[in-house]
């Protein structure tokens, strides 16, 4: 099949791993062409690393002050501040150039807010939501830590629905990565169908290793370190359980290790034996089965991709019922 697929990022090792896995898996079995926004801190590599897969890549660069321009302009028509943010003529002129060009089999389009495209696509759409933002967001209201983000917040609670009600009729087929997501969205969306394709971890790339040595275990957190779930989780980690830890453990070290991190996190190292660990070019290189990988998530939609690679290399995992929800673990034996 010829096969258009349209991202928000360039998806690599970090940003965007679901659609990095979809794409390494149809690349050799498909003819697909990449369209997506390149992040400023995306690299010439990370596009290469695409076109190595022989994947056809074209990607428009995020204006930031465009989509700050958007947000506000789309305050009076209620409109998403997630879905504004990916709101470009620039991406548009070129979707529309593209399928002007070239006839497709299937349109795969990642995530909610690029779903704003799909009324202009004349071919079969498919929609991967992966997760629920609406079951994030209300989970996430208890924890923020700002009246702003709290606004943010509840904006988005009462903007998303209708935009999820106005995509699911340009849409032919809606993908969720667990049951308990898919159960969210049928519960808003009855009568429509949501199938789930799990999240996966490259078993090559994140295999059983050890350290070796006389070493003491250490504290493994990872994780996009400007998203809010992750960021409160490692707060929660260095605030409330830290402490109680380093009391019987003085000497305990805490690895941080992810891309891009917000200034709480930045000054977290070298803090109370944290070490900082950024945009490191492979997540497998920093995790061995002799420490122990911890996931104090309070917030939480979908599938945590970083248990699955925690379990690929044999680490041992604490972690909050809601870090495991959606996925078939029992406590005491995989965490």
């Amino acid at each position: 099949m010829k096969i258009l697929f349209l991202t928000p990022c360039v998806p690599t090792f970090s940003d965007g791993r679901r659609p990095f896995n979809f794409l390494n898996y149809l690349a050799p079995r498909h003819e697909v062409h990449l369209l997506c926004f390149k992040l400023p801190s995306q690299t010439p590599e990370d596009v290469r690393r695409i076109q190595r897969m022989g994947i056809r890549i074209t990607t428009v660069e995020y204006q930031s002050l465009r989509c700050l321009i958007n947000c506000a302009l789309g305050i009076p028509q209620s409109r998403s501040f997630r879905i504004s943010w990916c709101r470009s003529p620039e991406f548009r002129s070129t979707l529309e150039r593209i399928l002007s060009q070239q006839k497709f089999d299937l349109v795969h389009i990642d995530r909610k807010r690029m779903g704003q495209y799909a009324s202009l696509i004349p071919y079969p759409k498919l929609l991967d939501f992966t997760d629920s933002i609406l079951l994030y967001l209300q989970r996430s209201l208890p924890y923020r830590r700002k009246i702003t983000q709290r606004w943010i917040d509840a904006w988005e609670l009462r903007s998303i629905p209708r935009y999820e009600k106005w995509v699911m009729k340009h849409i032919d087929a809606a993908l969720v990565c667990s049951p308990i997501d898919a159960e969210h969205f049928q519960k808003n969306h009855p009568g429509y169908r949501f199938d789930m394709i799990e999240n996966a971890v490259d078993t090559d790339q994140f295999k059983p290793k050890i350290r070796g040595g006389e070493y003491d275990p250490r504290c493994i957190l990872t994780g996009t370190l400007f998203y809010y779930a992750n960021v409160d989780s490692i707060l929660f980690y260095e605030e409330e359980i830290l402490p109680l830890l380093r009391k019987q453990y003085p000497q305990l070290e805490s690895l941080v290790i992810g891309k891009r991190p917000i200034r709480d996190i930045q000054k977290l190292d070298n803090r109370h034996g944290i070490h900082l660990f950024t945009d490191v070019p492979h997540m497998s290189d920093y995790l061995f089965q002799d420490d122990i990988y911890v996931c104090p998530l309070r917030i939480a939609a979908g599938v945590r991709n970083k248990l699955l690679e925690a379990m690929s290399v044999g680490l041992p995992i604490v972690t909050t019922r809601l870090g495991a929800e959606g996925l078939s673990v029992q406590e005491g034996r995989e965490v």
